[in-house]
Formats: structure tokens, C-alpha cells, sequence
């Protein structure tokens, strides 16, 4: 796999140094995260960083506990990707857990970009695109 920026699957994971003391999420609180991002199974370079909006909703489908989450990675440049769905939820340190989001839309590199985020929990969080 190529080390450029933009290229997936990519991992993320969260900073250790950030001071994270969050409860969790109560239903209607929105949490924003920012996660480094590093092509995939390497952390010998950072190559982007990933903006995680993640809203608890009032109500859930099933008493089904879930984040709605939108996603913006940001490889520098004109590069980024954005997407948004429903993923199950997770308390700390990961409140998400593995899931698929739609591609919502992207610059540069993901200009016409479609299909499917696909995110992968194990601790980091492993991202890649499925889908046209």
C-alpha cells in the first residue's frame, strides 16, 4: 500500500495526550473528537486527522444504543472526505463501535467519491471504502 495521504484504508486512534475526562454521552449531547490518522497498519507517520461528531439521540430504534456520527477526515490540501450515519455506540475509550456510514462528499482526491465508510473498532479504529 502507498504511504500518500488520502489513500484507505487508513487507521485512526486518539491522542494519548489528550486530556479526555468526557462522561458519556447522555441523549441529546453532541461530543466532537479529533483522531489522528496513519495509512493503515503503520504509525510511522501521521497523514491526516479525522473529525468525529458524535450526537446520543433521544430515541432509538429497538432500545438500540446509538451514536449518529458524522465524519470528516482531513488529509491536508485540497484532500478530505466527509460521511454520516448511525453507529452503534460504545462507552469510553471508544464511543463508537464497528459500523458502515455513507460518503456524503469529499474534495480533491474524493471529489466524486461514493459508497460506503466502513470502520472497524478493534483499538485503532480502521477506516476503508467500499462501494463505487
Amino acid at each position: 500500500m502507498s504511504e500518500q495521504p488520502g489513500v484507505f484504508p487508513v487507521e485512526s486512534d486518539e491522542d494519548p495526550e489528550e486530556d479526555d475526562e468526557l462522561a458519556p454521552a447522555e441523549p441529546g449531547q453532541t461530543r466532537l473528537k479529533d483522531w489522528w490518522v496513519y495509512p493503515d497498519s503503520s504509525r510511522d507517520k501521521r497523514i491526516g486527522i479525522v473529525h468525529v461528531f458524535l450526537t446520543r439521540p433521544w430515541k432509538t430504534r429497538n432500545d438500540q444504543d446509538r451514536m449518529v456520527c458524522r465524519v470528516v477526515f482531513d488529509f491536508g490540501g485540497d484532500d478530505t472526505l466527509s460521511a454520516s450515519g448511525v453507529l452503534p455506540f460504545q462507552p469510553k475509550p471508544h464511543w463508537i463501535d464497528s459500523g458502515r456510514l455513507t460518503i456524503v462528499g469529499g474534495t480533491g482526491e474524493y471529489a466524486n467519491q461514493g459508497g460506503e465508510l466502513v470502520v472497524e473498532v478493534l483499538n485503532p479504529k480502521r477506516w476503508s471504502i467500499e462501494g463505487p
